[in-house]
């Protein structure tokens, strides 16, 4: 391996090594080159050179590319090209290579320097990596970029974790309100601080006794978000949807309508591949309780799946790919969104319908159906009857038949 020219300012210091007093001749030296791969910038520039090696008694080949950390290629350019002149002036000065000169140890400080908040939170998401799901992980890391976007705008990007207060932790949540995002989305973030803080105050962590962020309240949040659609709304968008042949729009909601999916993250990213026999696979990867769900392909889904020959195509491929069809290259969500923004409009149905409200449509449907709720559970991929029992009240569905006959 060849060794890496280490340098601050001046390249006598350290690795190098002047010539003695006296030399009348320059030992051997073969001046930069500098390798730049057609100047592309995702590449590791160098600047090659020979120099003499005391020690070895022979010219030895180097490299320097402390440049690299400059993404603009010109700028890049420049910088290189200043270090190839000042190394080539030193080779030419008789600047020799000595490597048994070592480098001054740093001085060790009696105190030792405490992190800031900002990379103790780095470090919370490494240790979290291994035990989130990618969707969880990606969470935290929108909370972190949040708080860094926080810290930058109020000076405190050197914060201490034990000088965290409630009184910054309640102007982090003021910032908050002031960004363009939905309650939701706060309480999202509010909550990944506390988990946070309570991290940073477990024995052996003690930044301090008790979380700063302990008394922060969640906004709240509209569950009208994703209003469903009633059975004559539900009836006009499959008719429009059906008359405009928009095939892949169709597919696309009956996958969040029947099989209780998520539309961004699950039936978006659907491959030929997750379609079973009477099933579909949402992979743990792309699901927000972290396991893989297997709803069942209710009877219309099953048809319209059929009538499109889905199943023919490559089991790699996307279902919903560009340009309408399974393909390679995934469809992207907005593109959706506004197909069916456009037919609500047109139909003059109004309210907060998107294409999650399918799923809470499907949910209300099926259970008006008087299937059972295990069988509901299944369906949404639930880990308990709570989560069923809980989600369906929210919706307004939950009744009870025999309080409404009985009680009288």
């Amino acid at each position: 391996m060849y060794s890496l020219l280490s340098l601050t300012n001046r390249l006598t210091v350290s690795s190098m090594q002047a010539p003695e007093k006296g030399e009348k001749h320059s030992p051997p030296y073969r001046l930069c080159k500098l390798y730049h791969y057609d100047y592309n910038p995702g590449k590791t520039w160098l600047l090659e050179f020979y120099q003499w090696n005391v020690v070895a008694q022979r010219k030895e080949r180097r490299f320097f590319s402390k440049f690299n950390n400059i993404k603009d290629p010109k700028k890049r350019l420049i910088e290189a090209e200043k270090w190839e002149r000042f190394i080539n002036q030193q080779l030419e000065n008789g600047a020799v290579y000595n490597p048994s000169i070592k480098k001054a140890e740093p001085v060790e400080t009696t105190a030792k320097k405490e992190p800031s908040f900002i990379n103790e939170l780095a470090n919370y998401l490494d240790y979290q990596k291994p035990v989130l799901a990618e969707n969880s992980h990606k969470a935290y890391r929108m909370f972190v970029d949040k708080w860094k976007a926080y810290a930058k705008s109020a000076g405190l990007e050197d914060l201490k974790t034990k000088d965290l207060t409630p009184a910054i932790c309640n102007d982090f949540v003021h910032y908050l309100v002031r960004l363009p995002i939905s309650n939701s989305s706060r309480n999202s973030m509010i909550a990944r601080l506390k988990v946070a803080c309570n991290f940073f105050a477990e024995p052996g962590r003690e930044r301090y006794s008790v979380s700063p962020a302990r008394h922060i309240k969640d906004f709240p949040s509209s569950s009208e978000m994703h209003e469903p659609f009633t059975d004559l709304e539900a009836d006009q968008v499959f008719s429009e949807i059906r008359k405009r042949q928009d095939w892949q729009l169709l597919l696309f909601v009956y996958f969040v309508h029947y099989t209780f999916a998520r539309p961004g993250q699950e039936v978006r990213l659907l491959r030929v591949k997750d379609l079973r026999d009477r099933s579909v696979v949402y992979r743990a990867k792309y699901n927000k309780t972290d396991i893989t769900k297997t709803p069942t392909i209710p009877k219309p889904l099953e048809q319209l799946i059929e009538q499109l020959s889905i199943r023919n195509y490559d089991p790699d491929f996307y279902i919903f790919g560009k340009g309408g069809k399974p393909g390679l290259t995934v469809i992207s969500m907005s593109a959706l969104y506004s197909r069916h923004a456009r037919i609500l409009r047109d139909l003059k149905i109004v309210g907060k319908h998107t294409l999650y409200s399918w799923k809470h449509t499907g949910n209300i449907k099926l259970f008006r159906a008087d299937v059972n709720l295990k069988a509901i559970q299944q369906q949404n991929g639930h880990s308990n009857l709570r989560s069923t029992e809980v989600y369906l009240r929210k919706l307004g569905t939950f009744i009870d038949n025999d309080i409404y006959e009985k009680f009288k």
